[in-house]
C-alpha cells in the first residue's frame, strides 16, 4: 500500500491560480478605446498638433530705417595731417546721436572693416567693432578684407565682437559649415526683419588658413528657402561690386532689400531691381548711409528713399568715443615700445643688396650744409614730434609717412630699434644714398652713383587726398625749395 506525502496532499486540495488572460484582455480593451478616442478628437480637430500660424502682435511700423557703413578698411579716425577731417568713428558717433530716428532703425555694416590681416590691423578691427557695439549695431558683415584672417582669428573675433557677425558663404574648410551665423532675425516694432550676409571674394587676396568662400546664389538661395516664408523683410548685406548686386536681385526676388560696399562711389539714390531696392557704401567711412523702406500694415515693403550723410567738420566728435580711440591708439604705442614695428605684426623687408642702404640726413649734411639746413627749418624735419604730441607714434597708419624708410631693415623698424629713422629726411624724397656716398669718397666718376632727380608725384604718396586734401606741389614746394650747394655741383 502507498502512502502520500501530507504536504503534497495539501497543494492537491489547493484552488487553481486565476488565469492572467481576463486582466491582460481589459488593459487592451482600455488602450482600444482611449486611441480611439484620441484619434476621434485629432480628426474633429486637425490643427491640435499642427504649428499655429504666426499672428502679427500689432500693425507693423509706418517705415523702417536702416542706417549703414561699410568700406572702414581700419579708418576708425581721420587723418590728423589736416584741418579737414572726414570718417572716424567718433564723428560716426556724433552724428548717429545727432540725427532723428524712427522708432524702427537698425544699424549694420556691410564689410570690409578692416584694413588687412597682421596684428595691428586685427586690434583695428576688435575696437571698430567695439565702437560699433557702443552704437547698437544690429549685425556687421564679412568682407573681403575680414576673409583674410584665418579660421581660428575669425572665430576668436566672432566670440568677443559685441557686434554678431554673418555671412552665409563663408566656410569652414574642414567642416564646410558657415564659420560665423548665416544671418540674423530680429523682430522690430512688429515687424520680422532678416539680416543675412555674403561675400564675393577679392581675387587678388588670398583667402585666410581654414577658410573656404562659397557660391553667393547657392548659399543665398539656401538661406532663402526656411527665411521667406517665416520674414516680413529680407535685407542682403553684400560684399560684393555693383554688377553683383544687381545679378543677386534678378535672381532672387524674395529679397527685399540689399546694401553693399565693395563700390567705387557710393550709391546716390536708390535702384530698383524688380522688387529689390540697392544701396551701397564707399569712401573708407566717410559716409553715414541710409535707406527708409515704408511698410504697410500687414508687413509687406513698399517703396524707399536714401541718403547718404558726409562725416566732416561739421558733424561733432563723441567725447565717449574719442576715449576709445585714444584707447586704441596707446595699445598701439605700448606694442611698439617694447619690440617695434615687429610687436605690431609688421614684417620687416630686407635691405638691398649692394649696399645702397638708407644712410640719414646727418650724412646727407657733409656735402650739403645749405639744403639740410633749409630741411631743419620744414615740417618734414619735425614730422615724428607731431605724432608724439598726438599721441599717433604707435600707429603704423600714421608712422609710414613720418619716418625713413618704413619696415625696412635699413629703415625705421620702431623708436626702440631705430630711432634715426624718425622724420621725412632727404631720402625719403631723394631714395637711398648709400652708393651715392661711397662713389663720392672714393671720388669716382661723378655719374657713378648719380642721384635720381625727384618726380612730382613721389610727393603724392603720403600728401594724398585724404591726407593732404588742398595739396599743390607749386604751393608746397615754396615752404622748402632747395637745390644744389654752390660749393658742390657733382650732383
Amino acid at each position: 500500500m502507498a502512502f502520500r506525502n501530507w504536504q503534497q496532499e495539501l497543494i492537491d486540495e489547493r484552488p487553481p491560480r486565476p488565469s492572467p488572460w481576463p486582466f491582460i484582455i481589459r488593459v487592451a480593451v482600455a488602450l482600444v478605446i482611449i486611441s480611439g478616442a484620441t484619434c476621434c478628437a485629432l480628426w474633429a480637430w486637425p490643427g491640435y498638433l499642427l504649428a499655429k500660424p504666426w499672428s502679427r502682435p500689432g500693425p507693423a511700423p509706418e517705415s523702417i530705417a536702416l542706417m549703414f557703413t561699410g568700406d572702414c578698411r581700419g579708418y576708425i579716425e581721420p587723418c590728423g595731417c589736416t584741418e579737414q577731417r572726414w570718417g572716424g568713428v567718433a564723428r560716426l558717433s556724433g552724428l548717429v546721436r545727432q540725427i532723428n530716428k524712427p522708432a524702427a532703425t537698425l544699424m549694420v555694416d556691410t564689410g570690409d572693416m578692416a584694413a588687412g590681416n597682421l596684428l595691428w590691423q586685427r586690434i583695428t578691427l576688435e575696437y571698430y567693432l567695439k565702437a560699433l557695439g557702443r552704437l547698437n549695431y544690429a549685425a556687421a558683415n564679412l568682407g573681403t578684407s575680414e576673409v583674410t584672417l584665418s579660421a581660428a582669428d575669425l572665430r576668436q573675433l566672432a566670440e568677443s565682437s559685441p557686434v554678431p557677425l554673418v555671412s552665409a558663404n563663408v566656410l569652414d574648410a574642414a567642416t564646410g559649415e558657415p564659420l560665423v551665423a548665416p544671418y540674423r532675425k530680429l523682430m522690430i516694432e512688429n515687424l520680422r526683419v532678416t539680416l543675412l550676409g555674403v561675400v564675393d571674394p577679392d581675387p587678388r587676396k588670398q583667402l585666410g588658413e581654414g577658410l573656404v568662400v562659397g557660391d553667393i546664389d547657392e548659399s543665398i538661395g539656401q538661406r532663402l528657402t526656411e527665411l521667406r516664408p517665416h520674414t516680413d523683410l529680407i535685407v542682403l548685406l553684400a560684399a560684393c561690386d555693383e554688377e553683383r548686386m544687381r545679378r543677386i536681385a534678378i535672381k532672387h526676388p524674395e529679397i527685399d532689400v540689399i546694401i553693399g560696399g565693395r563700390v567705387r562711389q557710393a550709391s546716390r539714390q536708390v535702384e530698383t531691381v524688380g522688387s529689390c531696392r540697392i544701396v551701397y557704401q564707399a569712401n573708407t567711412g566717410q559716409m553715414l548711409g541710409r535707406i527708409d523702406i515704408r511698410i504697410r500694415p500687414d508687413g509687406i515693403p513698399e517703396g524707399a528713399s536714401s541718403a547718404m550723410m558726409l562725416l566732416d567738420n561739421d558733424v561733432p566728435e563723441d567725447s565717449a568715443m574719442l576715449e576709445l580711440v585714444e584707447q586704441y591708439n596707446g595699445r598701439l604705442a605700448m606694442l611698439n615700445r617694447t619690440e617695434g614695428l615687429a610687436s605690431l605684426g609688421v614684417e620687416t623687408t630686407p635691405s638691398p643688396a649692394g649696399g645702397n642702404t638708407y644712410v640719414g640726413s646727418r650724412q646727407c649734411k657733409v656735402c650739403h650744409e645749405t639744403a639740410h639746413a633749409t630741411w631743419q627749418e620744414s615740417q618734414h624735419a619735425k614730422a615724428w614730434q607731431s605724432l608724439v604730441e598726438r599721441r599717433r607714434d604707435g600707429n603704423p597708419d600714421c608712422i609710414s609717412c613720418h619716418v625713413l624708410g618704413f619696415g625696412t631693415g635699413d629703415g625705421f623698424r620702431g623708436i626702440g630699434v631705430a630711432p634715426e629713422k624718425v622724420n621725412v629726411q632727404c631720402e625719403s624724397c631723394h631714395t637711398r644714398a648709400g652708393g651715392h656716398v661711397r662713389a663720392r669718397r672714393a671720388e669716382l666718376d661723378p655719374k657713378i652713383g648719380k642721384m635720381p632727380p625727384v618726380p612730382q608725384k613721389s610727393c603724392e604718396n603720403c600728401h594724398d587726398y585724404n591726407h593732404s586734401p588742398e595739396f599743390s606741389y607749386q604751393t608746397y614746394w615754396e615752404k622748402m625749395k632747395h637745390g644744389q650747394d654752390k660749393d658742390n655741383k657733382s650732383d
